[in-house]
C-alpha cells in the first residue's frame, strides 16, 4: 500500500467516527515528514458551529501542534473535497499540498462546482483525486441510506403505534364532538327557553290604560281640562306547583328601563305606587329614578314596596303628562277617562310608546333569575272605550339565572 492509500485511510477513521455521530462522514489527517500530526473529522452539527468541517479541525490542531499557523511542507487527506471555505482555509495555511477521496458535485471547490486554484493567490496548492475514491464514496452513501432507512423505520413506527390507537383515538374524538355538539345545543336551547324549573313564575302582566284630566274653571263658565294619559302595570307572581324545594322570595328588582315615544307630546314618568293594591297619587317622591325593588315579607302592601315572600301582585305606572287640553261649559258631563283624549283630539300615534326593562327574581338562598321584557301601549280601545285592558303575552318573556 502506497503512501497516499495509507493515509487516506486514516482519514476514513475519522471519517467513520463523524459517521458514528451521526455527521456527514468527512475525516482529514494532516501529514509532515512522513507523520500525522494532526486529526480532523466534521462536528458541524454536534457543535452546531457552521465552520467546523473536519479540514478547519485539523488545520486548527495542526497549528497547536507545531505553534505556527504556517503549515508550510504539509500535506492534507481529506475523503471529500473541500468546500470554498475549507479550500480557502488550505490556501491561507500555506498547506503544500491536498489529497482528495471523493468528488463533491453539489459543493466541491476544486473542480466540481468551482475551482478554488484558478484564482491568483500569493500561495499555490497542489492537488491530486481520486485517491481510495470508492471507498471515500461509499462510506458516503452508505450514511445517507442509513438516515433514509432511519426515517423510513421512524415514519413506520409512528405508523404502527397509530394503527394500534386509531380505534381508540377516533371514539375519543367522536366522543369530544358529541360532547361539545350537545353542550353547544344546550347553551343555544337555554339561551332561547331559558329557566325551565323556576321557583316562582310570572303568571300574568296586565295593562290597564286610560286618561284623567285635571280641571280648571275659567271665565264664562267654561271648564279647562288638562289631560294625562296613565297605564298602570301589574305583575302576577306566583309560587311554581312543579318546583319541589322551598323557596321564598327575597326581592323583587325592576331595572333598566328604556321609554321611546313615536311623537314629542307630553312628559313621561315612572311612578312606584303610593298605596295599597297599586294605587298612585304621581307625587315627584313616588318617581322611579333607576329601579323599583320590592322585598319579599310577610304580606303584600304595595304602599311599602313589599311582597308576600310566596308571590302576589305588585307593579308601576307609567304616566305621560300634559298630551292634550279640552274645554267644557258648566253644563256638559266631562267624560273622566280616556275618551277625553278624543274630545282634545289626540290620536293614538302622539301617546304611543314602547317600554323595556328588566324584572329580576332573588330568592332567599341566594338565586337569581332575570329576564328581559318588551312591550307597546296603550291600546287603539283607550279613544273610544275610555278604557284599554291589555294582556302582554309571556311565551317570549325568558327567565336565565345569573
Amino acid at each position: 500500500m502506497q503512501d497516499k492509500e495509507k493515509f487516506m485511510m486514516e482519514a476514513l477513521k475519522e471519517a467513520k467516527k463523524a459517521y458514528n455521530k451521526e455527521e456527514i462522514p468527512v475525516g482529514a489527517v494532516i501529514v509532515r515528514d512522513g507523520k500525522i500530526i494532526a486529526r480532523g473529522h466534521n462536528l458541524k452539527e454536534t457543535d452546531n458551529r457552521a465552520t467546523h468541517h473536519a479540514e478547519i479541525m485539523a488545520i486548527n490542531k495542526a497549528s497547536r501542534r507545531i505553534n505556527n499557523w504556517r503549515l508550510i511542507d504539509c500535506e492534507m487527506y481529506v475523503t471529500l473535497e473541500p468546500c470554498t471555505m475549507c479550500m480557502g482555509a488550505i490556501v491561507a495555511s500555506r498547506i503544500k499540498k491536498a489529497y482528495i477521496g471523493a468528488m463533491d458535485e453539489l459543493g466541491g471547490a476544486c473542480g466540481s462546482v468551482l475551482n478554488v486554484l484558478d484564482y491568483k493567490f500569493n500561495h499555490k496548492v497542489e492537488v491530486e483525486t481520486g485517491i481510495l475514491k470508492e471507498e471515500c464514496e461509499y462510506i458516503l452513501k452508505d450514511f445517507f441510506k442509513m438516515l433514509r432507512d432511519k426515517k423510513r423505520r421512524s415514519k413506520m413506527k409512528i405508523a404502527e403505534i397509530f394503527d394500534k390507537k386509531s380505534i381508540h383515538t377516533y371514539i375519543i374524538i367522536a366522543v369530544l364532538v358529541i360532547s361539545i355538539s350537545i353542550a353547544g345545543l344546550l347553551m343555544l336551547k337555554y339561551q332561547v327557553e331559558g329557566e325551565k324549573n323556576l321557583p316562582f313564575n310570572v303568571t300574568q302582566i296586565s295593562v290597564i290604560s286610560t286618561a284623567k284630566g285635571i280641571h280648571n274653571r275659567g271665565e264664562d263658565n267654561q271648564w279647562s281640562t288638562v289631560l294625562s294619559q296613565k297605564n298602570d302595570i301589574y305583575f302576577k307572581i306566583e309560587k311554581n306547583s312543579e318546583y319541589k324545594k322551598e323557596a321564598i322570595i327575597k326581592k323583587i328588582i325592576f331595572n333598566n328601563f328604556e321609554i321611546t315615544k313615536e311623537s314629542e307630546l307630553g312628559e313621561i314618568g315612572i311612578y312606584r305606587p303610593s298605596q295599597k293594591d297599586c294605587e298612585y297619587n304621581y307625587e315627584e317622591e313616588t318617581i322611579i329614578k333607576d329601579s323599583l325593588e320590592y322585598s319579599g315579607g310577610q304580606f303584600t302592601d304595595t304602599e311599602i314596596l313589599e311582597i308576600n315572600n310566596q308571590g302576589g301582585v305588585i307593579g308601576f305606572s307609567i304616566l305621560n303628562r300634559n298630551v292634550g287640553e279640552c274645554t267644557f261649559s258648566e253644563n256638559e258631563v266631562i267624560p273622566s277617562d280616556g275618551k277625553l283624549l278624543k274630545l282634545a283630539n289626540v290620536e293614538l300615534k302622539e301617546i304611543k310608546i314602547k317600554i323595556s326593562f328588566d324584572m329580576i327574581i332573588e330568592t332567599e338562598d341566594g338565586k337569581k333569575f332575570r329576564a328581559s321584557i318588551i312591550f307597546e301601549l296603550p291600546e287603539e280601545s283607550i279613544l273610544e272605550d275610555g278604557v284599554s285592558k291589555q294582556e302582554i303575552g309571556l311565551s317570549d318573556i325568558v327567565f336565565k339565572r345569573f
